[in-house]
């Protein structure tokens, strides 16, 4: 496990709060364990705005929780979080990081969701801290699953044989759009505004796979524009509440929802 002075370091470096920093940290030791761990690095897919802070862009938004695609159907939820136990009792022989189960939800469609519990180097309450981690079942994948090394950002984890199976930055951003049909989360504009505006990509160029992800969630792939337009006053009145504590640059919503709105005509 890292020091405090480390960590205090790190966060001042990025003029975050420590215990942003902390659960990024965390977040970074379940990820090596996955990697480690023959079923889960063969079965899940990181997905979301985290694989885009740990795979793709260092200096991306830091994130709150872990989110994954299952990719072999007959594993059972159980298994999975039996798995995982697994993954605590790595990390703590590894790292000296507390790991504990503390709930799980399911959806209709079977997706797991659960929460875990930690000690990171802050040594706060283990019930006061926890990581949610969202594996989704039933998911369509437009494009082929990579296998990419973790950004390495903190000085005891190993930069050698860090490899994770990963979404593809085309696959992040067409589920993102379909995201932003459903939801009204902050996070979704943000990641789709930066990987349109920053990482270049183009939404004209993976129609056909959109409009099959949105068909996919059920959602009607023409009226895009249309839903995301629609919520631009609750997208504001969350901007900053939601992500100012997942960077110290956030941009301004009106700019972010102004350029957003070119790349969703299409």
């Amino acid at each position: 496990m890292i020091t405090p002075k480390e960590l205090s370091a790190v966060a001042a470096k990025y003029k975050l709060k420590d215990t942003q920093v902390e659960k990024d940290y965390v977040l970074s030791w379940i990820l090596y364990g996955i990697s480690k761990h023959e079923l889960l690095f063969k079965n899940l897919a990181f997905k979301g705005g985290t694989v885009l802070k740990k795979i793709y862009f260092e200096n991306y938004r830091f994130s709150e929780d872990l989110d994954f695609t299952l990719t072999d159907e007959k594993i059972t939820n159980q298994e999975l979080l039996n798995e995982f136990e697994k993954i605590y009792a790595f990390v703590k022989q590894e790292a000296n990081i507390s790991l504990k189960f503390k709930e799980h939800d399911e959806h209709e469609s079977g997706s797991l969701v659960f929460y875990v519990n930690y000690v990171g180097p802050l040594q706060a309450n283990i019930d006061s801290r926890d990581i949610k981690i969202d594996i989704t079942r039933g998911e369509i994948l437009e494009f082929e699953i990579e296998t990419k090394p973790l950004i390495i950002t903190y000085s005891d984890l190993p930069r050698e044989s860090f490899l994770l199976r990963c979404y593809s930055l085309p696959e992040v951003l067409v589920e993102k759009m379909a995201a932003l049909m459903g939801r009204t989360e902050p996070r979704d504009l943000y990641d789709f505004w930066y990987l349109t505006e920053h990482a270049g990509l183009k939404p004209r160029d993976y129609r056909g796979e959109f409009e099959r992800k949105a068909a996919n969630k059920n959602h009607i792939p023409a009226q895009l524009e249309e839903k995301v337009l629609a919520k631009e006053k609750n997208f504001k009145k969350d901007w900053d509440r939601k992500l100012e504590n997942q960077m110290n640059d956030l941009p301004k919503f009106d700019d972010v929802f102004r350029e957003s709105k070119r790349n969703l005509k299409f």
